[in-house]
């Protein structure tokens, strides 16, 4: 093992428990803490997105917002369909700091994930409307 995935993997244990399953840059894996046969719904859930955006290509342009964006899944699969700007949100700052860790591991500046509760989104927009670019 490099140093590099050494150091990937060293933060991950850092961050357990994970939730999703992430494959880092030199086969590094986050280790999911849910049983394996209830982790096919998020590869359920990633297909009909991909599907959704292949049949209405149009959809995948401008900016996204994942709200509740738990590890950064999501996101992160909305930026690689086409969206020019996607942020997250989620109340919990692990989730966040999991989120701004995944997404710097697979060297990508957007999504962008912040801590902020839903139920606050709308003043978070007013009060920072450059959020949502």
């Amino acid at each position: 093992m490099t140093s590099s995935s050494q150091s990937l993997a060293a933060r991950i244990e850092s961050l357990a428990p994970w939730f999703y399953d992430f494959e880092l840059p030199g086969g590094v894996r986050t280790a999911p803490n849910i049983p394996r046969s209830r982790r096919a719904v998020h590869d359920t859930r990633l297909r009909m997105l991909d599907d959704l955006f292949a049949r209405e290509p149009d959809l995948a342009h401008g900016s996204a917002i994942d709200v509740g964006c738990h590890e950064g899944l999501y996101g992160l699969a909305l930026r690689r369909s086409g969206f020019t700007h996607v942020v997250g949100a989620d109340v919990r700052r692990v989730n966040v700091e999991k989120a701004r860790f995944i997404t710097e591991a697979f060297g990508h500046a957007d999504p962008e994930f912040h801590v902020l509760d839903a139920e606050e989104l709308d003043r978070a927009l007013e009060l920072e409307p450059q959020l949502l670019g």
